[in-house]
């Protein structure tokens, strides 16, 4: 297998595994149906973002040698918070007002 072949590999089931499993990694099982859908796909989303934007860094680093640049180290920033799970986090909470229980996440419900 090409290392782009299974980076690709990986990329998939690790995506699928946080977006599918989003709610087994942080909780908040008890919701409707449209919100659990919606947090999966936005999961989903947040992973594969993560994922693509890592790939030139994986690539320039490790297949073709080159070395770290500002771009490349700024693309792996956005590669972990992408893969870890929290990209949909880390751009939505700018969103939000800051909770009067001084959490960012979970926001808070009536």
């Amino acid at each position: 297998m090409t290392p782009t072949a299974i980076y690709t590999l990986i990329a998939i089931l690790a995506t699928l595994f946080y977006g599918l499993g989003c709610f087994s990694i942080f909780g908040e099982a008890a919701l409707p149906l449209a919100h659990r859908w919606h947090q999966h796909w936005f999961n989903i989303a947040g992973a594969a973002t993560g994922w693509i934007a890592g790939w030139p860094v994986f690539n320039r680093w490790f297949v073709i040698g080159a070395p770290p640049t500002v771009a490349t180290i700024l693309l792996l920033l956005i590669a972990f918070i992408g893969v870890t799970g929290h990209l949909p986090v880390f751009f939505m909470a700018s969103r939000w007002r800051q909770p009067s229980n001084g959490r960012a996440w979970p926001p808070e419900r009536p």
